[in-house]
C-alpha cells in the first residue's frame, strides 16, 4: 500500500549518501522531494493509527517544503543530517498506514489477553497490507499460521472453555498416557481440532484452515518445503487470510 513510498525514500537516503548525490536510478536526490510529497497528498491520514497523525502531518509539510525549495536548497552537513532524520522517521511512520482498514477487516473483541490480541491485530496489518501486496506468498501463509495460532491458544486457554478443552475427544497427550499437554506444547493441529471439538468452530471452518495453515510452520524449513513439494502461491496466500476471517466471525458467533 506504501511500499513504493518506502523504496522513493530509501534511495533518497541512498543519494544524499553517494559523491555526486544521485541514487542508483540516476536520479539527483531533490528529483525525490516532490516524487515523495506527490504520493503523501494521496494518503488518507485517518487510516493511520491515531499515535501516528500528528507526525505524519508535519513531516508532510516537511516534504511539501522541500519540493517547493528544492531549486535553491545546498546539501550541507547540517541540512544532510536533518533530511536523513526526516525520511528516516517517515519510513518509520509510513508503517503504521493501514492499521485502521486492517482492523476494520477483522474483530478480535473476544480475545482476552491484551499482549496476544496487540500481537495478532498488528500481524494482521502486516499481512493485509504488506506482504500481501508486496507478493510475499510464502511469508503471508507462515504469518497467517501464527495469527490464527495467538487467536486460538487465547480462546483456547481462556477458563470459560480451557475445562472443555482439556477433555476434549482430540485434546494431545503425552506419549504413551492419557496425560494431557500442556497448552503451550499443542500445536495449530490441536487448537484447530479441539475447537471443533467443543464448538467453537464448525467442521467447514476446520476444513478450510486445514487446506492451507495446518502445517504452516514447516513453509520456514526450505528442505521440509522441498520433500513435501509445496509450492506457495496467491491462492494459497488469500485463501489464508480468509481462513483467518472465517475464524474469526465464527468465534464472535460462538464464544
Amino acid at each position: 500500500m506504501v511500499g513504493h513510498i518506502v523504496e522513493l525514500c530509501n534511495d533518497l537516503l541512498e543519494a544524499i549518501e553517494s559523491e555526486d548525490f544521485k541514487s542508483a536510478k540516476g536520479l539527483y536526490y531533490t528529483k525525490y522531494f516532490s516524487f515523495i510529497n506527490t504520493e503523501l497528498s494521496m494518503l488518507n491520514i485517518m487510516e493511520f493509527a491515531p499515535s501516528y497523525r500528528t507526525q505524519f502531518l508535519f513531516l508532510k509539510s516537511d516534504f511539501d517544503n522541500f519540493s517547493k525549495q528544492a531549486a535553491g536548497l545546498t546539501l550541507n552537513d547540517i541540512f544532510k543530517t536533518n533530511l536523513r532524520d526526516k525520511t528516516t522517521q517517515l519510513i518509520n511512520n509510513l508503517s503504521s498506514y493501514g492499521q485502521i482498514a486492517a482492523s476494520r477487516m477483522i474483530d478480535l473483541s473476544f480475545m482476552v489477553d491484551p499482549e496476544l490480541k496487540a500481537f495478532a491485530t498488528r500481524d494482521f496489518h502486516d499481512l493485509a497490507t504488506k506482504l500481501i501486496l508486496d507478493r510475499a506468498w510464502k511469508s503471508a501463509v507462515i504469518l497467517a499460521g501464527s495469527i490464527l495460532e495467538a487467536i486460538l491458544f487465547d480462546v483456547i486457554s481462556n477458563p470459560i472453555h480451557n475445562s472443555r478443552a482439556r477433555l476434549a475427544r482430540r485434546a494431545p497427550k503425552e506419549r504413551g498416557t492419557n496425560t494431557v499437554l500442556r497448552l503451550d506444547k499443542w500445536k495449530l493441529k490441536d487448537l484447530i481440532n479441539v475447537a471443533v471439538d467443543i464448538n467453537l468452530l464448525d467442521r467447514t471452518t476446520e476444513n478450510t484452515i486445514h487446506q492451507v495453515l495446518r502445517d504452516y510452520r514447516n513453509f520456514v524449513h526450505p528442505l521440509l518445503e522441498k520433500n513435501m513439494g509445496l509450492q506457495l502461491d496467491e491462492t494459497e496466500a488469500i485463501l489464508a487470510k480468509g481462513a483467518i476471517m472465517s475464524v474469526c466471525k465464527k468465534l464472535l458467533q460462538s464464544v
